[in-house]
């Protein structure tokens, strides 16, 4: 009964019943999976001017979802929701026009939607106007405004800006150099699994920059990062295994991180193990 209610409302063009519909036959929830209801929903919320509709209906559009694909009709409707304050809209404008698969690509307008989604709180946006802005792609070079959305983006805990925030202090890139705050954004971003950043952090361990040295914990996060094939944590890794510094020295393992690293391309590892063979 809810769900026939549900319906009705829609019919008679109650905007919330709509959206509510459209959502329901795209993730096939209550209803079975239908892109072409799907699509109508979302145009009939998006005519009366909802915000959500217009930016799926842009998606429906750019995808071909329910609907022939059209990327006139998806820049229309992305447009009208970016208007609306809807950054993910913003965002989705920028990308047309950066990658220039779909559109001519333009890197001016490019940053005019990527402006538009920082300053609509979107981290994506921040983050990738950050990068424009370090590079003068489609904009001014600017240090300045590079780190302040890349800072933006890293306080909303998207974990690639936090841990190039990181370098930024490590570096002294834009700022000026600071460990303690370079270590800070890197933990913020080894927390939600960035493996480089888990590498970084545990070099400033190992370093004992910006944090009180600590063997154990270089380890643990050099041991982290290992897992997803990030090659220097490896090498480090194997390095420690074959001095036993920080772990018990271990012949076996010293070969197998250096070879997982030389595997991923690092040259210092590949030559560690060339002086392994000959010493051996």
């Amino acid at each position: 009964m809810p769900n026939q209610i549900r319906d009705y409302r829609a019919e008679l063009g109650y905007v919330t019943a709509q959206i509510a519909l459209a959502e329901a036959y795209d993730a096939g929830e209550i209803v079975s999976q239908d892109d072409r209801q799907a699509a109508h929903w979302f145009r009939q919320a998006a005519e009366q001017g909802l915000a959500e509709g217009q930016y799926n209906l842009g998606c429906a559009y750019a995808n071909g979802d329910g609907v022939d694909q059209d990327t006139d009709q998806a820049i229309k409707w992305w447009t009208l929701a970016s208007k609306q304050g809807v950054g993910r809209a913003s965002f989705n404008l920028a990308q047309l026009y950066n990658e220039g698969s779909l559109v001519p690509r333009n890197p001016n307008q490019a940053a005019h939607w990527l402006r538009k989604g920082s300053e609509q709180g979107l981290p994506e946006a921040q983050y990738m106007i950050a990068s424009f802005y370090r590079t003068g792609r489609g904009v001014e070079e600017n240090p300045t405004q590079a780190t302040y959305w890349l800072t933006k983006a890293a306080v909303r805990g998207l974990a690639q800006a936090q841990s190039d925030l990181g370098n930024c202090y490590g570096g002294g890139q834009g700022v000026e150099k600071d460990f303690e705050q370079a270590v800070y954004w890197w933990r913020k971003a080894a927390n939600q699994g960035l493996g480089v950043a888990q590498y970084m952090l545990g070099d400033s361990y190992a370093r004992g920059e910006g944090v009180k040295r600590n063997l154990q914990k270089a380890i643990y996060w050099w041991r982290n990062a290992a897992k997803q094939g990030v090659a220097p944590a490896q090498f480090n890794l194997g390095i420690a295994y074959l001095q036993g510094d920080g772990v018990k020295q271990n012949l076996q393992k010293a070969i197998k991180y250096l070879t997982e690293a030389s595997d991923n391309g690092l040259p210092q590892a590949t030559e560690a193990l060339d002086q392994l063979i000959i010493s051996n």
